[in-house]
């Protein structure tokens, strides 16, 4: 009897053989499936972080392309806003140089007076708008020649008492708006 039993736990031990095989085979089935499946959640992990790592550099990058177009159209919007009476006064410049003519006219009746006195009202009423709206006549006479905004027309040699490259005679004024120049003073200046 005690071979019979001999054969038997034999003859189970090798029947639990192939159980054992089938079960470390699963075992090591599963595994590799666990590891394929971490691998895969950790390479799209890997992608996904990737691709929220690019949107969110592009999402800065539209960020300051945007205030940069703010700040571009608020200095546009400013200086529309400063130079708007530009063409105005380039306009209207030429009619003060009328006007200012007509007042260097002699007159000897006294309607006349009268009528040059409202031509000196009216030039006036011009100079002051064109200074409420920042256009200032360029100072010229007994100035340093300055060819920004300066015109020489002619050079003539210099008197006693004048230095060289100094403006002696102002032939029509000139005018700018804020820093710009809208009309060169055309000048003439000592050698």
């Amino acid at each position: 009897m005690s071979e019979e039993l001999k054969k038997e736990a034999t003859t189970q031990d090798k029947s639990d053989e192939p159980v054992k095989a089938e079960e470390a085979e699963a075992q090591v089935n599963e595994s590799a499936e666990e590891a394929f499946e971490e691998s895969s959640e950790q390479s799209e992990l890997v992608q996904l972080q990737a691709d929220y790592e690019a949107l969110s550099d592009r999402l800065i990058r539209t960020q300051a392309e945007m205030q940069n177009i703010q700040r571009r159209h608020q200095r546009d919007k400013e200086a529309t806003l400063k130079f708007r009476s530009q063409a105005l006064a380039k306009d209207i410049i030429p009619a003060i140089d009328n006007l200012e003519r007509a007042l260097q006219t002699e007159v000897d009746t006294t309607s006349a007076e009268n009528f040059k006195k409202g031509v000196q009202m009216v030039l006036d009423s011009l100079q002051a708008a064109l200074k409420q709206n920042n256009i200032e006549q360029v100072e010229a006479l007994g100035k340093p020649f300055d060819s920004a905004v300066h015109e020489a027309v002619a050079q003539i040699p210099a008197s006693e008492g004048q230095e060289s490259g100094e403006v002696i005679e102002v032939l029509e004024k000139g005018y700018t708006l804020h820093d710009r120049v809208l009309r060169a003073a055309k000048v003439v200046v000592a050698e």
